[in-house]
């Protein structure tokens, strides 16, 4: 909420446009702003219907004004923040600032009306150096009204400050059906495998032995899991913060034409489990996993693919799968801990 969390810079190049190529604007804007510059650049509306689905009305105001003049006073009006229960408005070259305060471990915070509000001199005060508040309370109160305003209008509403917690709810979905080319699915946001029994199955078409690749994979080469094709096998690798790496290959070849390649993972333990890998429903190998990842890092799940770190050294990102894949279904059984830890939080938040 502070400058040094939203003060970035942009580069824009347009020679046709812009004739003064390595200059500075220094109109205030945001990065919702984008947006709204190229459509009107581009000459485009935004529809508000798509696919039969209302969209939202875009937000921001285009900055496509300062690309002919360099001196134009900004357009914008004003721009809310909010993160974690922390809140800023900028209006008329003056920001507003509220750092939310919690306790050390995050689990007791002060309420949202006793938090004290800064205020910054943008025009003279870019760095938001000296706090203005208590010289002009006028000034605060009148842009604490207008974030309460933008709030409700943006859909800020109501405040919540739990931070991960609110991510981390209980997960209710138990299939989750992903399709080849899905890429950068946030492992908070995808299928919640930590500490739970669950199983992977791939529908596959290959045309020859040589194709082969990732099947669905998450996490990278500090921790995660992925199954692939490999030489013409069926391989589950699990790596354990890249402390320790579990390993179980098909004792077979992986067929041509179409075929059914499942991983099944029984949880054995808190953190533990036991692998088996299946063609067309028959086992085809089996490994105890020791160890198994209470995170898997901020890479995300890839079907298909491993986008980033690869979760394996036995091959090289993206390492995409060269044969058909249809669709990759995972299904997960029972409460993880994981879920047991969010229904603890959830409960805790509602008291």
């Amino acid at each position: 909420m502070h400058a040094g969390g939203v003060r970035d810079p942009l580069i824009v190049h347009w020679p046709s446009r812009i004739r003064d190529g390595g200059a500075i604007r220094n109109q205030y804007h945001h990065v919702v702003d984008i947006v709204p510059t190229v459509l009107e650049a581009i000459g485009v509306e935004a529809p508000d219907v798509v696919s039969g689905v209302p969209q939202l009305p875009i937000e921001g105001t285009s900055f496509g004004y300062t690309f002919t003049d360099a001196e134009a006073p900004t357009r914008k009006e004003v721009q809310y923040y909010e993160m974690f229960g922390n809140r800023a408005v900028w209006a008329g070259g003056w920001k507003a600032v509220a750092a939310h305060q919690r306790d050390v471990h995050w689990v007791f915070p002060q309420p949202f009306e006793d938090d004290r509000w800064e205020l910054y001199h943008l025009d003279d005060d870019f760095s938001e150096l000296d706090d203005l508040a208590d010289r002009h309370p006028d000034k605060v109160r009148e842009l604490i009204e207008r974030w309460w305003s933008e709030a409700g209008k943006h859909n800020v509403l109501p405040l919540d400050d739990r931070g991960v917690g609110r991510a981390l709810r209980p997960q209710k979905q138990t299939v989750f059906t992903y399709y080849p080319g899905m890429s950068g699915l946030h492992p908070i946001v995808a299928a919640r495998t930590v500490g739970r029994s669950h199983t992977i199955t791939a529908e596959v078409d290959r045309a020859d032995a040589s194709q082969e690749g990732v099947l669905l994979a998450i996490g990278g080469r500090f921790a995660g899991w992925t199954l692939y094709v490999q030489h013409n096998r069926l391989v589950y690798e699990h790596n354990y913060v890249g402390l320790e790496r579990y390993v179980v290959t098909s004792d077979t070849d992986v067929p041509t034409g179409p075929c059914t390649l499942e991983m099944r993972f029984d949880r054995t333990d808190r953190l533990a489990g036991e692998v088996t890998l299946l063609i067309d429903g028959v086992e085809v190998g089996k490994g105890d996993i020791a160890k198994t990842c209470l995170i898997t890092g901020f890479e995300p799940l890839d079907c298909g693919q491993d986008t980033q770190t690869p979760v394996s050294p036995a091959y090289e990102s993206p390492f995409r799968f060269t044969g058909t894949l249809k669709q990759v279904v995972l299904e997960v059984h029972g409460r993880g801990i994981f879920d047991d830890r969010a229904a603890t939080a959830a409960a805790l938040a509602e008291q």
